[in-house]
């Protein structure tokens, strides 16, 4: 366990598997190759020629690895807490923790929001890997506002992908409501909306 500026945050290892905790709240397991293939793929496969990528938190489970697969020239990756990073280097499998200084690979420490509202970069995909808005920290990255940073930042056949928790089968009111509250915000601001 260690103590930053944010949280305090725990690694816990058992039988392979290196679990992240901060603040008492589950962060992320590695590994977990589904969750890391489907969050880079899905993105990066629907852009004809991918080059310089934004991924927005949850780099630290191999979303990196599985970017760098893909013939990018530039990943920015943006993780607000630095202690994170540094104990994911000290635990994380090598594989997983090499990514983080693969020359390709920029990591800032700084707000997600902060840093799409100041850059004046462009992306051809922007990832956002966060999980859903459960908090006031995460839904900031949900709203109006956020979306139309990110399109200024995209690139004119730009990508912006992320991942809610949702069901296959079956989606009752409150959960329709959730979807369908996010859907709206991002038919506002981009023309093209694929589930």
């Amino acid at each position: 366990s260690r103590d930053s500026v944010y949280a305090k945050i725990t690694a816990l290892k058992r039988q392979g598997e290196v679990s992240f905790i901060s603040n008492g709240a589950l962060l992320l397991t590695v590994p977990d190759n589904l969750s890391s293939e489907e969050s880079a793929h899905f993105c990066l496969l629907q852009h004809e020629a991918p080059k310089d990528v934004l991924l927005i938190g949850g780099g630290l489970g191999g979303i990196l690895g599985e970017i760098l697969k893909h013939p990018v020239r530039q990943v920015d990756y943006i993780e607000l807490d630095p202690k994170l990073v540094s104990m994911a280097e000290a635990i994380l499998p090598l594989g997983i923790s090499r990514d983080f200084k693969n020359a390709k690979v920029s990591i800032n420490n700084s707000d997600g929001r902060f840093f799409v509202r100041t850059t004046s970069n462009k992306y051809d995909c922007v990832i956002i890997n966060l999980g859903d808005p459960l908090t006031a920290q995460l839904n900031r990255f949900y709203t109006k506002e956020f979306f139309s940073q990110v399109k200024r930042i995209l690139n004119k056949q730009g990508i912006i992908s992320f991942r809610l928790s949702s069901s296959e089968s079956y989606i009752n009111s409150d959960l329709s409501r959730y979807l369908g509250s996010i859907y709206s915000v991002l038919r506002d601001e981009f023309a093209q909306v694929k589930v």
